[in-house]
């Protein structure tokens, strides 16, 4: 069992994000077939999930508490979607950017949610080729989120100089080791959060947005 710098057991899940590439010549696929789809959907079930383009796909995990558990789980997630990929002669590409893709030509997901951003957000949607591996981590009802994330965030630098992988971006170096944090900053309420004191105060914040009809839920945070 994972324990934080506060001891308590800490369970977690992880997310990934692949862009979807033929396997020959590694460009990107914008429309992958309802056969390879629904072939990955039998693979993974309810850890498989569309992505906010049709050129990438995302895999879960199921909630975990070791390290070794989450690479036996994210081993087998990438092999079952690589191998379910080669079949259709595709391939999965994990990283930032895709070095050769472009922006303009990419096809906005089916489902509502994703129909939604790109209606508020247009081009800064569109925009959005970027994957990413997100990790969940449960916060014990005992400590205040806010306090934790605020003990997270000097070490960001550091996460990101470890984890970067998309200097490249419409076929071009952008002389920059992690692009896609660039790119993100496009969105707004993304990205490093402003300094909230407490968790009290992140939840006044929820609040206004919803008032003012900003946001539609707390999951658009």
């Amino acid at each position: 069992m994972i324990t934080h710098a506060w001891h308590l057991p800490a369970r977690f899940g992880i997310e990934e994000e692949f862009f979807l590439c033929r396997a020959d010549d590694h460009a990107i696929v914008g429309k992958p077939s309802k056969n390879f789809l629904r072939e990955c959907r039998n693979a993974l079930g309810s850890l498989l999930s569309a992505e906010l383009l049709q050129s990438q796909i995302e895999a879960r995990t199921a909630i975990l508490d070791s390290p070794d558990a989450a690479l036996e789980a994210v081993t087998a997630s990438r092999g079952k979607l690589g191998r379910t990929a080669r079949t259709h002669g595709l391939c999965i590409l994990s990283a930032g950017t895709h070095p050769l893709a472009q922006w303009r030509e990419q096809i906005a997901s089916d489902a509502l949610r994703y129909r939604r951003l790109f209606e508020d957000f247009q081009i800064v949607a569109q925009r959005n080729l970027l994957c990413g591996l997100h990790v969940h981590v449960e916060i014990a009802a005992q400590l205040d989120r806010i306090h934790v994330m605020n003990g997270v965030m000097p070490w960001l630098p550091m996460f990101l100089s470890l984890t970067a992988s998309s200097p490249y971006w419409g076929r071009r170096d952008t002389g920059l080791m992690s692009y896609r944090q660039s790119a993100y900053d496009e969105w707004p309420r993304t990205g490093i959060p402003r300094l909230f004191s407490d968790e009290t105060e992140y939840r006044r914040y929820i609040e206004r947005m919803l008032a003012v009809e900003a946001i539609a839920d707390e999951s658009f945070i």
